[in-house]
């Protein structure tokens, strides 16, 4: 009887322990999602300290806050939005976390991006060489077609969005800006960080590879380049309009203009958003679930049937 009752403690204190250290991993994993969560509110206020630069070296606060605008978005809205409020408020979610991180390091990498080039204007080189090594060697090419039908073939072949977003990028600066090379140049820089850059180095820091985890976050940076795209022509645009003096169809073409970025940006938005859900078996949707992606997927299933 003794010897039962010796057994019956040494089980009791081997589940005490196993409770103990359960309860400090997750005392562990708390206080590192706390600090995770209170770095991300600080490092979103970094982009307004952004936003105080623009206004002190751009001519106009007019000017300062529409250069502002496409950072502004997927730069601080998101991360709160997506990141804090989802992630470390609503759901407790971990992957709600990463993707919050996804938009801001996107945003900031697109900042560094583009401040490199204004001061380097490496693409300008690239570009330049480019160009002179086909007119040497192809006369007379259409550069710009080739390009275009290169990367639509492209996206047909493999059907992968990184081409489709490459192919949309083309024609779009093709249209509005005649030297496109090197926008083309930047922008691709911006989507190789986005779509395979950050979500490994994301998975990093917070120790949770997954493939499943990894999917979800490059479609998160798929939307968040494509919405950035949709800002930043809209900036452009609005700007345009303004210090032209257009009038009335002036402001609706550039808010009609960029849709087509928008619409995709906010479809991989709600995607990743399902696949969150999905995968964590909740069943708390963000607005862009039950706005954008359900209307679209349940279209889709009444064309499918």
């Amino acid at each position: 009887m003794e010897g039962e009752d010796v057994k019956r403690i040494e089980e009791e204190i081997k589940d005490l322990r196993r409770a103990i250290e359960e309860l400090r991993e997750n005392l562990q994993r708390e206080g590192r999602m706390a600090a995770w969560d209170q770095l991300l509110f600080v490092a979103t206020s970094f982009i307004t300290f952004i936003f105080s630069v623009m206004q002190a070296l751009l001519p106009s606060s007019r000017q300062a806050l529409l250069s502002f605008l496409p950072l502004a978005v997927t730069g601080l809205v998101m991360p709160l939005y997506v990141g804090y409020y989802r992630g470390a408020i609503l759901l407790d979610s971990v992957v709600e976390r990463m993707r919050g991180w996804m938009y801001l390091l996107f945003s900031l990498g697109v900042y560094l991006v583009n401040l490199a080039e204004s001061y380097l204007r490496f693409s300008e080189a690239v570009s330049r060489a480019l160009e002179d090594f086909l007119t040497s060697y192809i006369p007379n090419l259409p550069v710009v077609e080739v390009l275009a039908l290169t990367a639509l073939l492209s996206a047909v072949w493999t059907r992968r969005p990184l081409y489709i977003m490459a192919v949309l990028s083309v024609l779009v600066t093709a249209l509005i800006i005649p030297t496109y090379l090197p926008m083309m140049i930047v922008l691709l820089i911006q989507l190789s960080l986005a779509f395979y850059l950050f979500p490994s180095y994301i998975m990093g820091i917070f120790r949770s590879p997954s493939r499943e985890r990894l999917s979800i976050l490059r479609k998160t940076g798929a939307g968040a380049y494509l919405i950035f795209l949709f800002s930043g022509l809209l900036s452009n645009h609005l700007s345009s309009c303004i210090y032209s003096g257009g009038g009335a169809p002036c402001y609706l073409l550039s808010l009609i203009y960029p849709l087509p970025f928008l619409v995709p940006g906010l479809w991989y938005e709600g995607k990743a958003c399902k696949e969150v859900l999905a995968l964590e078996g909740s069943e708390d949707e963000s607005v862009i679930c039950k706005m954008v992606y359900d209307p679209i997927a349940k279209l889709l299933r009444i064309k499918g049937e």
